[in-house]
């Protein structure tokens, strides 16, 4: 294990191992582990709008989630869409027939 800081009693370091990396400043970190994930400790803020924020990679979140129009049981608002990603499948189409000609 790697251990970075500026002074020897900073609270702010990096620190890397087998598989584990981590970037503390005080209580706020970032931990990366291959077994187990992200985790983000501390307060977090994501600067974009709501409609380019992927959960899970084929959902986004609903535009109409900031248009503060509230969820009822008579007019559900549903908070996930689903957004796969087929934009370009023409051309992705188009590249695996040609690979597959070249093999």
């Amino acid at each position: 294990m790697k251990v970075l800081k500026t002074t020897a009693d900073s609270s702010s370091m990096v620190i890397a191992g087998e598989g584990y990396s981590q970037i503390t400043s005080g209580p706020n970190s970032v931990t990366a582990q291959r077994d187990s994930g992200v985790y983000i400790n501390g307060a977090v803020s994501f600067t974009s709008q709501v409609d380019n924020i992927k959960i899970g990679g084929i959902y986004r979140l609903n535009p109409i989630l900031s248009s503060c129009v509230p969820s009822t049981m008579i007019t559900p608002v549903p908070t996930l869409v689903l957004d796969l990603p087929v934009k370009n499948i023409a051309s992705v189409s188009g590249i695996a027939n040609m690979l597959r000609s070249i093999l």
